[in-house]
C-alpha cells in the first residue's frame, strides 16, 4: 500500500495513547510479590540472565515462548514503535515486564528498550510455576496485585465501548471524589489519559457539567454538587 493511502492517527493520539499504557506496563515489581526476597534465595542464583546493550531490545524472540523479564540492574526505557516512536516510560531495577498471560503480564505492545549497565533475569513458565504456583502466599500477592487492575479494565473496556464521554467522565468523578465531593490533585489532561481522551475534550465536558449545575470547578479542584444526577449518568 503506498503511503497516500495509509492513513496515520494524529501525533496527539500516539501521545495519548503512551501516556495511557504508562500505567498498564511494568507497574508490577518485585517487591510487591516478594517483598522480604526471602523466598526467592533457594532458585533466584539459578534462573538465567542476559546482558543487552545500552540501546537494544530486551523482550524479544517471541518464538521462544512466554517470559517474564526482571529488571535486576541498571534501567529499561519503554516505548511504542508503531506508527511512530513515542516514549512510554522508564523502569528502575525490580520492574517485572514480559509477555506471560498466566499471571497476567503482558508488554501490551511496547518495547523495553535497554539503559546502561543493564542486567536482566529471564524466567519462562516453568520458573513461574516454581515462583509463584508453589507458594501459597506468593500466589497471593501476585493475585491481589493483578485483580484489581484486572477489574478496573474491565470496567474501563466496557465504558469504551459503550459509553459516551459524559457518562465515562461521570464514573471517574464519582470514583476520585473524597467524602465531601471534591475532586483534587488531577489535572484535566490525566483524566483524559484514564478516560482515553484529549484533555480539551475532558474541559468541555466539565464545562458542560458545570453549567448543567452538577459540578462547580475552582483551581486545581472538582467539586460535586449533584452526587445522584451523576450516579444517573453512570451505565452501572
Amino acid at each position: 500500500m503506498s503511503n497516500a493511502l495509509m492513513i496515520f492517527p494524529r501525533e496527539e493520539n500516539c501521545k495519548l495513547r503512551a501516556r495511557n499504557l504508562a500505567a498498564k506496563v511494568g507497574f508490577l515489581t518485585i517487591r510487591d510479590i516478594w517483598p522480604e526476597h526471602l523466598e526467592l534465595h533457594s532458585i533466584w542464583e539459578e534462573l538465567p540472565r542476559i546482558f543487552p546493550r545500552m540501546g537494544s531490545g530486551i523482550c524479544i524472540d517471541e518464538d521462544v515462548g512466554p517470559r517474564l523479564f526482571i529488571l535486576e540492574r541498571g534501567w529499561a526505557t519503554l516505548y511504542v514503535r508503531r506508527p511512530i516512536r513515542e516514549f512510554v516510560r522508564r523502569v528502575e531495577p525490580g520492574t517485572i515486564l514480559g509477555e506471560m498471560p498466566i499471571v497476567g503480564i503482558s508488554m501490551l505492545g511496547t518495547e523495553a528498550e535497554a539503559g546502561r549497565d543493564c542486567q536482566v533475569v529471564v524466567i519462562d513458565e516453568a520458573a513461574v510455576d516454581k515462583l509463584v504456583f508453589k507458594s501459597g502466599d506468593t500466589a497471593r500477592r501476585w493475585l491481589k496485585a493483578i485483580s484489581t487492575r484486572f477489574a478496573a479494565c474491565q470496567r474501563e473496556l466496557l465504558l469504551a465501548q459503550f459509553g459516551d464521554l459524559r457518562s465515562r467522565l461521570a464514573s471517574l468523578l464519582l470514583e476520585l471524589a473524597d467524602p465531601n465531593g471534591v475532586v483534587s490533585g488531577i489535572t484535566h489532561a490525566a483524566m483524559g489519559d484514564r478516560l482515553g481522551a484529549h484533555r480539551e475534550s475532558v474541559t468541555t465536558e466539565l464545562s458542560k457539567m458545570k453549567r448543567d449545575g452538577l459540578i462547580t470547578v475552582v483551581p486545581r479542584e472538582v467539586v460535586i454538587l449533584d452526587a445522584e444526577a451523576l450516579r444517573d449518568l453512570e451505565l452501572f
